[in-house]
């Protein structure tokens, strides 16, 4: 059991040497102290009128692969690295849209349903299913014109299920 538990432990050491560049630190803290400043304050969910525009959606693959993702480092021989996680921001901002539960978000969100990448898409629809309005159905029924195979499928799902009619709870 002891030799399982050292093992386990130069494990996570070896993971975070690896995959973080750094070493596991200890310090004079106490284990709850730790955990307490690790933990961030509660944040209130946007309002509508502090909404973030989007960047502009990729129209096609091709143009996706032109130009280099705003977030992207460069060297400095101005190449860019490669991305770990690209589209990243488009995703988070699409996420942080739905978390307002606003109608008036829908557009912006619905114009990644076209987007270059798959995950945007993606990320796009669940935001549209997480909002659940119907005012959605127009801008996936346009995305269903384009969408091929699985995708199109979700997307009629999707259309089905915003489609029914609201509950009228305690009428």
């Amino acid at each position: 059991m002891l030799l399982t538990v050292l093992f386990m432990a130069l494990l996570i050491t070896a993971y975070f040497l690896t995959h973080c560049g750094k070493q596991p630190t200890t310090s004079s803290k106490s284990a709850d102290s730790q955990v307490a400043a690790s933990v961030p304050p509660a944040v209130a969910p946007p309002s509508s009128a502090a909404i973030p525009d989007l960047p502009p959606p990729t129209a096609t693959k091709e143009s996706a692969s032109a130009a280099p993702h705003p977030g992207q480092v460069r060297l400095s021989a101005g190449k860019p690295l490669p991305e770990i996680f690209p589209y990243q921001t488009e995703r988070d901002t699409i996420q942080t849209l739905a978390t307002t539960y606003d109608p008036k978000v829908i557009p912006k969100i619905a114009a990644y349903l076209t987007h270059a990448d798959e995950t945007v898409r993606a990320a796009s629809l669940n935001a549209l299913i997480q909002i659940g309005h119907s005012d959605a159905v127009p801008y996936l029924k346009d995305a269903l014109a384009k969408a091929q195979g699985d995708e199109a499928d979700r997307l009629r799902e999707t259309i089905e299920f915003l489609s029914l009619p609201e509950a009228k709870i305690g009428k």
